[in-house]
Parts: C-alpha cells; structure tokens; sequence
C-alpha cells in the first residue's frame, strides 16, 4: 500500500487502467480497499465512480467474480458494455443497453467493439441483441487494420450461424476491403472452409481481388488449405484462377510450385482455365520455379501439360542440375517432337512489374 503521487496507490492505478486482473491480485495481496487518496476517495469509491461492475463485484467478493475472471476476456474488459459481454450475460448487456447515450461503437484498449467480442463468443441471442439496436457493423480494430468490421471477424470463425446473421443486415457489403482482406480473403486465409463454401453461396459475393486485394485463392494457396483451393477451383468460370498477388505479380501456380506442394499444383490444374506457361516479373513460368526448387514429382506433373511450349521447356532444361528432372523435361520434348518455336507472350504477363 505503498503511495504513489496524490496519495494513491497500486490498487487506485490498476482501477484506473481497467486491470480487473491486478485489482484481483492486490485485494488477494491484501491491499488496502478503503484507503483514501489526496482526493479522500478509496479505489472501491473510483470503481463506482468509474462505473466498473465488475470490479465492484470483485471488492464485494461476489462469488459471481470469480467465474468471470476465470475467463480470457476479462482481462481485456474495461468498459461497462464490454464487461457485460465478456461475463456472457444477456441480462447484463440488456441492463447497460438501456443506458442513455451508451455508445455501442466503443473500442477497447485492443481495439475491439461490443459487437466484436460478442462474435468472438458465438453468443448469437447477443449478436442479435445488438444489431436490434442502431449499431455500426463498420469500426474497430482487432486483427486488422482500422477501420474493420463485424463481418471480417465473423469469417475468422469456424461457425456460419452468426455470419449468415451477419449478412442478413440490410445494406451490408460482403465485399468490402479492409486493409487488403475481405470477408471471403480473410476465410480463405483462415482455412474456414464452411465459411468459404457459405460466402460462395451468397449473390453478390466477389471471390476475384480485383486488383484491390491479394486474390483469395492465392492466399489459400500460400497457407496450405488444400479444400478451400479446391472449393474455389469448382466455381469454374467465376474464378479467374491466372490472377497475380499485387507484390509479386505470382498466380496461384507458381506459389504452389515454388513451395514443393504437388496436391495443390494437381488441384489448380483441374481447372480448365490454368495458364502454365504465364510468367511473373522475373520472366519465369512455374516449371521454372519447380525445377528451380528440385521439386520432381511437380515438374512431373507440369511437363504432361498440352500447352506447355519448346521455349518453357528448354529454358527449364537448361537450369535443371537433377538428372531425374533433365529426364523427364527431355522425354516430353523427344516424345512430342515439339516444333522449335517462340514462346508467345502469355496476355497476362506483366514486364517489368509494371
């Protein structure tokens, strides 16, 4: 019970800053709850003041206290709504509903709103608590940049039954970019298949980056979620499986062939629409990459390709050290007979990162 300045010490300053966890630790301590400071006010006054329910149970030794900071949100509640929600209290949060001028849009120090955390708990009689109310589905932060939104964290969940809710709002935006992600980027980065395959669902929903946003199917890609690339490669046409990440200009292909994944390469091939001989900034195509990497199964794989040219295969050739790999490039090229010819520039190339 060491003072600190104007008279108030460390129990004062953990209910300053909202750490229910340290109030807890201090008073289990011992910590003196009715000792005043230069104010004449006892840190029990400033939780009242503060109006910190939580809190207050926490000094009335509230057996109800105890359940709750058993839990991982309560950590991180600091305001009256988000206590409320965190403790999972339908009661609670319809208490501090009624308040006047209560703003339901507030964040807290993680940048997280009321509505963020109730989806984060999969608690959809509270989703729908909240969007009975004027609520912004637009704000926040948690794991993406500001502004965020209800919808992005609902697509990080493995349960649809809150995002179908979600997308029932009227006027809602299933499309909208959020620091490069949307709904349907932020699932398939994820891995969320049920939630890829419900937005897939949706009219209106974009799975393309147009030219905004690192294309979904390349994100699936690029983290190793095998069914969610090959749910996005059943939409056939509504794919445009040749688009390129706005860094490095790659497709979908050549994340997989450069990274060794020869199921991934076998699940975009099934696509009818799959160019294997496009070329990325650095002019190279995806047996490039693969021989590149000593991947053979994968070279395997590409040199069967129709569309595959003498030009792709004999620069391929020429930088295989394998011998297995200069085999199997050789054997295309002597069994097909291939015409000498000029690679044609595939439409979608890009020099120069241009």
């Amino acid at each position: 019970d060491v003072k600190h300045k104007h008279g108030r010490t460390a129990l004062h300053l953990a209910v300053f800053a909202g750490r229910i966890g340290f109030v807890h630790l201090l008073l289990s301590s011992g910590s003196d709850s009715d000792l005043q400071d230069e104010s004449g006010h006892s840190p029990w006054d400033w939780a009242r003041r503060f109006n910190r329910p939580m809190m207050e149970m926490i000094f009335s030794n509230d057996p109800k206290s105890e359940v709750f900071l058993g839990t991982p949100p309560s950590q991180d509640a600091e305001l009256p709504l988000h206590q409320a929600v965190s403790h999972g209290s339908i009661e609670a949060v319809k208490q501090r509903l009624r308040q006047k001028g209560l703003n339901l849009d507030i964040q807290d120090r993680k940048g997280y709103t009321p509505l963020h955390l109730v989806i984060q708990s999969k608690r959809l009689e509270m989703v729908n608590l909240l969007l009975n109310i004027n609520l912004n589905l637009v704000g926040g932060r948690g794991r993406f940049e500001t502004p965020s939104t209800s919808l992005h964290h609902a697509a990080t969940r493995l349960d649809t039954v809150i995002l179908r809710r979600l997308l029932a709002v009227p006027g809602i935006d299933p499309n909208l970019c959020v620091a490069g992600h949307s709904p349907i980027s932020v699932a398939a980065y994820h891995g969320r298949m049920n939630t890829v395959a419900c937005l897939l669902g949706m009219e209106g929903v974009e799975i393309n980056g147009r030219d905004l946003i690192d294309p979904p199917i390349c994100r699936a890609v690029a983290h190793g979620h095998l069914d969610v690339v090959r749910l996005l490669v059943q939409q056939g046409t509504r794919l445009n499986i040749n688009e390129s990440t706005i860094a490095c200009h790659d497709t979908a292909i050549f994340i997989a062939a450069r990274g060794g994944d020869l199921e991934m390469v076998q699940a975009l091939l099934r696509h009818g629409q799959i160019d294997v001989i496009i070329r990325n900034r650095w002019f190279e195509d995806p047996l490039m990459l693969a021989v590149k990497g000593g991947h053979f199964s994968i070279v395997d794989a590409l040199v069967v390709n129709p569309r595959l040219k003498y030009f792709s295969l004999k620069r391929s050739l020429d930088i295989a050290r394998d011998d297995c790999i200069k085999r199997a490039i050789r054997s295309r090229m002597e069994d097909d007979n291939i015409p000498q010819t000029l690679l044609k520039r595939s439409p979608g190339t890009r020099f120069g990162g241009l």
